[in-house]
């Protein structure tokens, strides 16, 4: 048990490596998963220490945006099922002691999209929600096409 307060990933990595040190390497997970917060140097040094595959979500910062920006234009994109593509690589990021394999996955945008204009070089676009009622189409939500 942990105070409300002491509930991130940084609270959570001494017990999660406990718990993993204390089964048997026959009983332990076939893989460590977690959102962006547990893509941290730090808990993917003690799990690699222990030989514990793991998979975390990346933050978006800038210098992912870039990396995904340069596979974006490669042909090198491999099926990954149910309409996905992609790829692997390796990734170094300030704050990380060495270099990691990351995998990067896009699907086609579904829907009707449109561009709705530019920043910074980059394309934005908008997604087209069709108002049945009046029979009109209508923007609904922006992002950013790194």
């Amino acid at each position: 048990m942990r105070a409300g307060n002491a509930h991130t990933a940084k609270h959570a990595q001494p017990g999660l490596l406990q718990v993993l040190d204390g089964l048997p390497a026959t009983c332990r997970p076939q893989l460590v998963r977690g959102d962006n917060a547990f893509g941290n140097d730090a808990l993917m040094t003690a799990l690699e220490a222990r030989g514990q595959p793991y998979l975390f979500k990346l933050k978006l910062s800038n210098n992912v945006k870039r990396y995904i920006g340069r596979l974006f234009g490669t042909t090198a994109w491999a099926p990954a099922g149910q309409g996905w593509e992609g790829q692997d690589g390796q990734l170094a990021l300030t704050g990380w002691q060495a270099a990691r394999r990351v995998v990067v996955l896009r699907r086609p945008l579904t829907g009707e999209v449109l561009v709705a204009g530019t920043d910074q070089e980059q394309q934005l676009l908008a997604f087209v929600e069709a108002d049945r009622q009046a029979g009109k189409a209508s923007p609904a939500t922006s992002m950013r096409c790194w």
